[in-house]
């Protein structure tokens, strides 16, 4: 009898990625805001004068997204993010830079990677908290035959 190999996926990564479209307002930042006080983006949206704009995320996670845009973003551009969660009453602010900016391939749109710079645990936690109530609610409806 040969012997076999166990081989195992394991997931590298630390925080799970949920596809799902989420509004979101982004905004070109200059610079990454210096740490002064509790919230850095709502200073950063005061001094900087660029608009946010709209956009929908492709996936979402803890520490990072994938959003789509009609344009490409630099990468190493520093943003800010406002999440726009459905059933949450504030949104979520948090500071990230791109990773990618990819052209899709069927489309004129862009795919934009990003990872968050210093989030406040207070905006993690809120992720989280979105990203299990959608898996609950996906969980839910494949029971009920929905999908």
């Amino acid at each position: 009898m040969a012997d076999r190999k166990k081989t195992t996926i394991t997931n590298k990564r630390d925080f799970y990625r949920l596809d799902d479209r989420v509004q979101i307002r982004v905004k070109r930042l200059s610079a990454l805001p210096a740490k002064d006080g509790e919230d850095v983006s709502i200073g950063s949206s005061l001094s900087d004068g660029n608009a946010f704009t709209q956009h929908f995320t492709v996936d979402i996670s803890a520490m990072g997204a994938k959003f789509v845009s009609s344009e490409p973003f630099r990468e190493g551009q520093y943003l800010e993010i406002r999440f726009l969660f459905r059933d949450f009453v504030a949104p979520v602010h948090i500071n990230a830079v791109v990773l990618r900016s990819e052209k899709a391939e069927t489309a004129v749109s862009w795919q934009i990677a990003v990872k968050f710079v210093n989030p406040a645990s207070h905006d993690t936690t809120m992720i989280e908290r979105y990203i299990f109530e959608r898996q609950r609610q996906l969980i839910a409806e494949k029971r009920v035959g929905f999908l």
